[in-house]
C-alpha cells in the first residue's frame, strides 16, 4: 500500500464518520429519519467500512 492509498482510505473513514455524526446530531430532534437521511447514513457507513476492509486486506497481503 503506498502513501496515497493510505491517505485516501483514512480520508474516506474520516468523511464517513463525520457524515454519520452530522446526520445523527441533525436528526436527534426528529422521531424518525427520512428515507434520504437513511440513505446518506448508509453511504457514510459504507465509506467507513469499505475503507477499513480495504486497509486490512492490503495490510495482510491478501489484496
Amino acid at each position: 500500500m503506498n502513501i496515497w492509498e493510505l491517505y485516501l482510505n483514512i480520508g474516506l473513514i474520516v468523511v464517513g464518520y463525520v457524515g454519520m455524526g452530522i446526520l445523527l446530531v441533525r436528526n436527534k430532534k426528529k422521531k424518525e429519519l427520512s428515507v434520504w437521511d437513511k440513505n446518506l447514513f448508509c453511504l457514510a457507513f459504507s465509506f467507513c467500512a469499505g475503507s477499513m476492509v480495504n486497509m486490512l486486506l492490503k495490510a495482510s497481503g491478501i489484496w
